[in-house]
This record gives C-alpha cells, sequence and structure tokens, in this order.
C-alpha cells in the first residue's frame, strides 16, 4: 500500500547514500508537488538533504524551484534551503552554510542579467557591473558539466560518501563574470 511505501522511504532516507539522490536530482525537483502530501514531504526531505551534502553542486539544480514564477514551487524552494541551512549549521559545516546564504544574491544577480533589457535596442553588447556578494565568487562551482558530475573513481561508491570522493578532485571555480556581454537579438 502507499502507507507502507511511505514508511519504507522515510526510512531509506536515511541509509541510501545522498549521491544516489544526487543521480536523480531532476526526476526529484519535478516530483515537489506529488498531489499526495506524504510523498511530497518525503521528496523534500530529500531534496534537504542532498542539498546539505552536497551544496556546491546541488544548488544549481535547485536554484530554479527557489526562483520559480510559480509561488508554491517558490515556497517549496525556499523550505528546502533553509531546512539544508539548518542541517549545515547543526554540523557547524559554516563554509557551506555561508556558501548557500550567499548563493541567494549570486542566483538574483544572474537572473536580474538575464531579464536586463537594453536601453538602446540597436545596442550589440552591454556592460556587466561586477558582483559583490556575500561569499568570493571563486568559491562557486560553476554550473558546468565537469563541475557537478559524480566522479567515475571507484571511491565514489565507497560508504562514506563524502564530497571529496563523490565528485571530481578537482573542479572548476568561478572567478569573475565578463565585463562586456554581446546581445543577441530575437524575434
Amino acid at each position: 500500500s502507499q502507507r507502507d511505501a511511505h514508511l519504507i522511504m522515510s526510512e531509506l532516507i536515511k541509509t541510501i547514500p545522498a549521491q544516489s539522490y544526487y543521480t536523480a536530482l531532476p526526476q526529484l525537483i519535478s516530483r515537489v508537488v506529488h498531489p499526495h502530501p506524504d510523498t511530497a514531504g518525503i521528496v523534500k526531505a530529500i531534496l534537504k538533504r542532498v542539498l546539505a551534502k552536497f551544496p556546491e553542486q546541488a544548488m544549481w539544480g535547485l536554484a530554479w524551484l527557489k526562483h520559480s514564477q510559480n509561488e508554491v514551487r517558490a515556497d517549496i524552494g525556499a523550505d528546502i534551503f533553509k531546512g539544508a541551512q539548518k542541517q549545515l549549521q547543526k554540523t557547524e559545516n559554516t563554509k557551506m552554510l555561508n556558501l548557500l546564504v550567499a548563493c541567494h544574491g549570486l542566483f538574483k544577480f544572474i537572473i536580474d542579467l538575464a531579464k536586463y533589457i537594453p536601453k538602446n535596442q540597436n545596442s550589440k553588447h552591454l556592460t556587466v557591473r561586477p558582483w559583490k556578494g556575500d561569499a568570493p565568487l571563486s568559491h562557486f562551482v560553476p554550473p558546468v558539466q565537469a563541475a557537478l558530475s559524480l566522479s567515475s573513481s571507484t571511491k565514489a561508491s565507497s560508504a562514506s560518501g563524502r564530497t571529496s570522493e563523490v565528485f571530481p578532485a578537482f573542479v572548476p571555480r568561478m572567478r569573475t563574470f565578463c565585463q562586456y556581454v554581446p546581445v543577441m537579438s530575437s524575434k
């Protein structure tokens, strides 16, 4: 029955390695508004756990949820971020906690940049102001496949699931945004 499945999943949330859930992040995000409240609660709990375990990587997949135009999804996204922040606070992982807090400013900067409409419609480029946030840009892993993909090494299957074992040892870091961005017109 559905109730039995929920009870089993409630226990498995704690025992299945977080990287296993990380690989299903898009599918889990798509189910946060599941019509059955217990299922939606389990999905939210999984997403909080994954975000707290791998904040540098999981924040990108969850960013669109937090900044959704749909108010219900945006509220769920905010709740997931708050829950992950509480978990990081409990474990005294202040570096990752600060990163999750700072990512909100970075997301807003990127969204505002994407929404920007140049005053001169014939402009070939726009000038981007430097991003100044609560954490240096170099603390962020860029949302590129090389940085967000699980490591293929045998260490990735270890039971500890430490971030250093699950993701490649070297991942790129963000440095700055280009000061001049070409403007592409669309119809």
